[in-house]
């Protein structure tokens, strides 16, 4: 039988390890070559822009009630998107920042989502 710190250990490895590990690649592309426009420049198109506060907001009022949002299909007494619902006035600010915080770094520091 495993130990509990046996155990604590093998989940802890494989959730650091799941998403957000940086690559260091060999080759890259050589953008200036390649002549495309930036996003910036495109008309119309706003998909390198921070999310705003009604977008998060409306993200949470959509979420579906009594369902818990992850691969585990958990369920309990009181549901995380109910939580999310329930408690927005209260967690808005933590949200938001962290909406804000994973915009700033441009995905660079995903592997510190995984030690929440």
């Amino acid at each position: 039988m495993w130990a509990h710190d046996d155990k604590r250990q093998v989940l802890q490895d494989y959730f650091q390890d799941l998403i957000g590990k940086k690559v260091c690649r060999l080759q890259t592309f050589q953008w200036p070559q390649l002549q495309l426009n930036a996003l910036g420049q495109l008309p119309g198109l706003e998909l390198d822009r921070p999310f705003t506060e009604n977008e998060i907001q409306q993200g949470i009022k959509d979420l579906p009630s009594e369902k818990a949002p992850g691969p585990d299909g958990f369920t309990s007494d009181f549901y995380t998107s109910d939580f999310y619902k329930h408690g927005w006035e209260i967690i808005k600010p933590d949200v938001l920042s962290a909406f804000h915080a994973f915009y700033i770094h441009h995905n660079e520091a995903l592997e510190h989502l995984n030690r929440a």
